[in-house]
């Protein structure tokens, strides 16, 4: 490659990141803080928008024949994932939750209950340490958060790159939780950036494959 052809590349590379980063910013605006007079109106409008994307993520072949789940605990800003977690557990799934293992690494931990969740990095609920590592070959699907999604699949996310590093290999169904009013035209999109095979929102379900 010549000089120029990869000074172009890595020019290209920083625009889409600094699109990103302006994206991300818009987009964690329009969420409300805990201390602001929206919130209460917020969080009333994502329980009725996480129950519903949780009553089509139970319909789907790929949530009933799977038998190990890999899911996120979301935040008050994000969506409720608690649902989603119990469901796997009382339909004696096993169910996998995120851990933080350094700079943009996680692994997936078994978890039995939910009482087994402590904080953890910025205060988000995970396993404990010696909580049993999931190799991905045994997990059937994985949920997979974002502050915003495209209909292709790709997804905004918040910077760390644990889900684009974890995603790289692999093998099994991906699948992205996104509100209607979150789905874009199109996502900025870097060379490492992995599209998820479904997407759930609370009116549809957009499958890739």
């Amino acid at each position: 490659m010549k000089q120029s052809d990869n000074k172009d590349q890595i020019n290209q590379t920083e625009d889409i990141k600094g699109e990103k980063g302006t994206l991300r910013k818009a987009l964690l605006r329009r969420i409300p803080i805990s201390s602001s007079p929206e919130f209460e109106a917020f969080q009333r409008i994502r329980t009725e928008i996480s129950r519903k994307i949780c009553e089509q993520l139970f319909s789907c072949p790929e949530w009933q024949d799977a038998a190990t789940v890999f899911c996120y605990v979301g935040t008050e800003r994000e969506l409720d994932t608690c649902g989603i977690l119990h469901a796997a557990l009382c339909e004696g799934k096993q169910l996998a939750v995120p851990k933080t293992e350094g700079k943009g690494e996680m692994s997936a931990r078994e978890v039995r209950g939910l009482n087994e969740l402590l904080p953890g990095a910025m205060g988000i609920l995970e396993p404990a340490e010696d909580a049993p590592v999931i190799p991905k070959e045994k997990i059937s699907l994985i949920i997979v958060p974002g502050l915003a999604f495209d209909s292709a699949g790709y997804r905004l996310g918040y910077g760390g790159g644990y889900y684009d590093r974890y995603l790289s290999d692999f093998l099994c169904c991906s699948i992205g939780l996104c509100p209607e009013a979150r789905l874009l035209k199109q996502v900025p999109r870097e060379s490492h950036d992995h599209a998820v095979q479904m997407l759930i929102t609370e009116s549809r379900i957009i499958r890739k494959c």
